[in-house]
């Protein structure tokens, strides 16, 4: 039962991080902002992201921002630098250059697969 304990204490932090990401992906978050919301160091933070979630808080938050790009880009309302903007990307180069390197297929590409 104190294993359960300590399991559940571990993971809540990465539960009030990945919340804490979902609400504010679209600003500019540091792996120091997640670490101050949800106290740790940023270097203890850091290791149990990777720990618990398989890869580290910049590739986290970049997947998340590609996946919520991907459903924007079904829709032909936006531009790519919309969309860029409205995933927290201000470089709208830069996030066709990162949505390449994850998905394997640029941006619009991508949208063509889906019109």
């Amino acid at each position: 039962m104190h294993l359960q304990y300590k399991k559940a204490q571990e993971n809540k932090p990465i539960r009030v991080a990945k919340q804490y990401i979902s609400k504010n992906y679209k600003k500019d978050i540091t792996l120091e902002d997640i670490a101050n919301e949800v106290h740790l160091n940023p270097v203890y933070f850091s290791v149990m992201f990777k720990k618990e979630v398989g890869m580290n808080f910049s590739e986290y938050l970049i997947n998340y921002r590609i996946d919520i790009a991907k459903e924007l880009l079904k829709n032909k309302n936006y531009n790519i630098c919309q969309i860029a903007d409205m995933v927290g990307y201000k470089d709208s180069k830069y996030f066709s250059k990162l949505f390449t390197k994850v998905v394997g297929i640029k941006p619009l590409e991508y949208r063509k697969l889906y019109s």
